[in-house]
C-alpha cells in the first residue's frame, strides 16, 4: 500500500470509527435502522453500546451477533467491516415469600373443644412458604471490531450491569478493553508514531446511563462513554485520549411503534438522530427509518427491516451518506439475534397490558398454592376434629340416670320421640351428627332444633343440655309427654330474615409494587385515612412504615 493511499485509509478508518459517521460501530442493525436513536429506547442487548441502563429492560436472555460493511465503493479499493457480538442475561434468584394468614377451622376446632381461647391464637401465624423469582438486575456482554484491510483494527471489550433503582428508574455501568493493533510497512516506519516499536495499545475505559419511564410508554435516556478519558497512544509517554461523550434521548415505546430522538456530543463535535419502528403481523415483521445529523460533518439517511421466527431475528440495515465520502455504494449491516429464556415480568411498561398480565398470573399461582394448601388442611382437620370428638363422646359421654331424669321432668319437658343429651367437653355438632345417625352432614337437623342453646358458629358448651331426634332406640331412655307449642300472641308477625352481610373484604393482601400503606387503604377500605389499622396490625413486618413488593399484610 502507498503511503497517500495509506494516509487515505487510515483517515477513512478513524472517521468511520466516530460515532457521527455512517452507522455507528457496534451498534447492531436495528438502532442502525433508526438513525442510531437507541439512547432512551434500549431495550435489547445494543444497550452495552448506547445505554448500559437500558439492560434492566431486557424481557428475556438474547444473544446477537452482526457484521457490516461501512463506506462501500472506495476510490482505493480498500474494505471496512465492522463485527458485534452481543449478549444480556437477566440475573434472577429464588426467595421466600413468608405468608403470614389465620388457620381459621384450626382455631375454630380448639376453641369448641374448650381447650384454647381466642387469646391464644396468634393471628400472624406463619403457616406456610411460596416460592418465587426476584430479578437482581441484568448482566450484558459485548464485543465490538472494526478493521480496515492490511492497516488497523480496533477492539472493544465491554462488561456491563444494569438494575432497577426506584420505581420506574433504572442504572447501569460498563467496564470496556480498547484493543487498538495496526499493521506496520515502510510508511508507518518512517512515523513518529510508530518509533516505539509497538504495534498495538491496551486501555480501560468506564461508561455510565440512566434510563427514567416518567409516564406509560415515555422514556427518557442518559449515557457518557470513556468517562475516564483512556489513552490508546502506543507508546507510554505518548498522548492519544478518547474524550468522553454524552448521550441524551427521548423515546416512545407501544407494542407496535417506536420512536426516539438522540442527541450526541462527543469529541467537541454534535449530532442528533432520529428515527422510527413499526411492527406487523403479529410482531413477525418490521421496517424502519431514520436520519443521523452531524452538525459539522456527515449526515446519512437510514432504513432497515427486520423479520422474527420465534426466537430468531434477523435484522438488516442500510445508510445512504449524503455528505462527507465520494460516491460510496452505502453502509450495509446485518444482524441476527436469538431469544431465549423465561421472560422477565418485572420489565413490563406501566400501564400496558403485559404489566397486568404479569400480575395476575402471579397473583393466580400464588391464590392457586393457597387454595391447594387450604383444601388440604381443611380435609385434614374435619377428619382430625370428628375422629376425635366421637370417640370423645363414645367414652366420656353419658345419658342421664333414671333419678336425674325424674328430677329434670319438672322443669323440662321433652317431646315425644326426642331425647335428652348433656354436652362434655370437646363435642362438636358434626361429632354428635356422626355419633347419632352415623353421618356428620346431619349436624344442621341438631342446631335447627337447639338453635336457642347453641352458641355462635354452631359452638357447644360443656353442660348444655341438647334436644336429640331419637333414631336409634334405647332402653335407658324415658319418654316424656310431648309438649304442644304455645299459642302465638294476637298480631304475631314472622321476623323478617336478617340482611344479608356485605362480602367480607380480603384477610390478606399481598403488596405490589410501588404501593405504601395509604394506597393500601385506599383500595381496601377506599379511604386512606385508615392507614393507621394497617400498620397496627402488621407492626411487625412494616418498619417505619415502609412496605415492600410481594410482603403479605393482614388486613383488620
Amino acid at each position: 500500500m502507498t503511503p497517500p493511499i495509506a494516509a487515505v485509509c487510515a483517515a477513512v478508518f478513524f472517521a468511520a470509527a466516530s460515532p457521527l459517521f455512517a452507522l455507528p460501530e457496534g451498534s447492531g442493525a436495528r438502532p442502525a435502522g433508526m438513525g442510531g436513536a437507541f439512547g432512551a429506547l434500549a431495550d435489547d442487548a445494543n444497550a452495552v453500546t448506547y445505554n448500559p441502563a437500558g439492560l434492566s429492560w431486557v424481557k428475556e436472555a438474547q444473544f446477537t451477533a452482526d457484521y457490516s460493511r461501512p463506506a462501500l465503493g472506495l476510490d482505493d479499493k480498500s474494505t471496512l467491516s465492522s463485527g458485534y457480538l452481543g449478549l444480556a442475561v437477566p440475573l434472577r434468584i429464588r426467595k421466600r415469600l413468608s405468608e403470614r394468614v389465620l388457620q381459621v377451622r384450626e382455631m375454630d376446632a380448639a376453641l369448641a373443644r374448650g381447650e384454647k381461647s381466642p387469646d391464644d391464637f396468634d393471628r400472624n401465624q406463619f403457616i406456610r412458604a411460596h416460592q418465587f423469582t426476584k430479578n437482581q438486575g441484568t448482566l450484558g456482554l459485548g464485543i465490538s471490531n472494526l478493521t480496515l484491510s492490511g492497516a488497523a483494527s480496533e477492539n472493544t471489550f465491554a462488561l456491563a450491569y444494569s438494575r432497577k433503582i426506584l420505581r420506574g428508574l433504572s442504572g447501569g455501568f460498563a467496564v470496556k478493553w480498547l484493543y487498538h493493533t495496526y499493521t506496520g510497512d515502510s510508511f508507518t516506519a518512517a512515523d513518529p508514531v510508530f518509533s516505539g516499536g509497538k504495534s498495538s495499545s491496551l486501555a480501560l475505559s468506564f461508561d455510565a446511563g440512566l434510563l427514567y419511564n416518567p409516564y406509560p410508554r415515555v422514556f427518557w435516556g442518559l449515557s457518557a462513554t470513556d468517562l475516564n478519558r483512556p489513552n490508546t497512544a502506543l507508546s507510554s509517554s505518548g498522548r492519544n485520549k478518547v474524550l468522553p461523550g454524552m448521550r441524551a434521548g427521548v423515546a416512545f415505546r407501544d407494542k407496535s411503534f417506536k420512536a426516539a430522538a438522540d442527541g450526541v456530543i462527543r469529541d467537541d463535535e454534535s449530532g442528533f438522530y432520529m428515527g422510527a419502528e413499526k411492527w406487523m403481523r403479529r410482531e413477525s415483521l418490521a421496517l424502519r427509518g431514520g436520519a443521523a445529523l452531524g452538525l459539522k460533518h456527515s449526515h446519512e439517511l437510514t432504513a432497515g427491516a427486520s423479520v422474527r421466527w420465534g426466537g430468531v431475528q434477523a435484522d438488516y440495515a442500510f445508510g445512504l451518506p449524503i455528505a462527507a465520502l465520494h460516491n460510496p455504494a452505502g453502509n450495509h449491516k446485518i444482524t441476527f439475534s436469538y431469544l431465549f429464556g423465561k421472560p422477565n415480568a418485572e420489565t413490563a411498561r406501566e400501564g400496558s397490558l403485559e404489566m397486568y398480565y404479569s400480575q395476575i398470573e402471579l397473583e393466580s399461582e400464588i391464590l392457586k398454592t393457597r387454595l391447594e394448601k387450604a383444601e388440604a388442611d381443611r380435609k385434614r382437620l374435619e377428619t382430625a376434629v370428628a375422629e376425635e370428638a366421637t370417640q370423645r363422646a363414645r367414652e366420656k359421654t353419658k345419658f342421664l340416670s333414671p333419678e336425674e331424669r325424674v328430677n329434670l321432668s319438672t322443669s323440662v319437658l321433652v317431646p315425644e320421640g326426642m331425647k335428652i343429651y348433656i354436652t362434655e367437653s370437646g363435642d362438636t355438632l358434626e361429632a354428635l351428627a356422626e355419633f347419632f345417625y352415623g353421618n356428620s352432614n346431619r349436624w344442621p337437623d341438631l342446631y335447627h332444633l337447639n338453635r336457642e342453646r347453641v352458641g355462635k358458629a354452631g359452638r357447644l358448651k360443656k353442660g348444655t343440655l341438647l334436644l336429640v331426634p331419637e333414631k336409634l332406640e334405647s332402653a335407658e331412655m324415658r319418654q316424656f309427654p310431648p309438649q304442644e307449642p304455645p299459642p302465638k300472641p294476637a298480631g304475631w308477625k314472622p321476623k323478617p330474615p336478617p340482611p344479608k352481610k356485605a362480602p367480607e373484604r380480603p384477610k390478606i393482601y399481598v403488596v405490589q409494587e410501588g404501593d405504601t400503606l395509604r394506597t393500601i387503604s385506599q383500595k381496601i377500605y377506599g379511604n386512606p385515612g385508615q392507614w393507621k389499622e394497617i400498620y397496627q396490625a402488621n407492626r411487625d413486618k412494616v418498619e417505619r412504615g415502609w412496605v415492600e413488593p410481594g410482603e403479605v399484610l393482614v388486613i383488620p
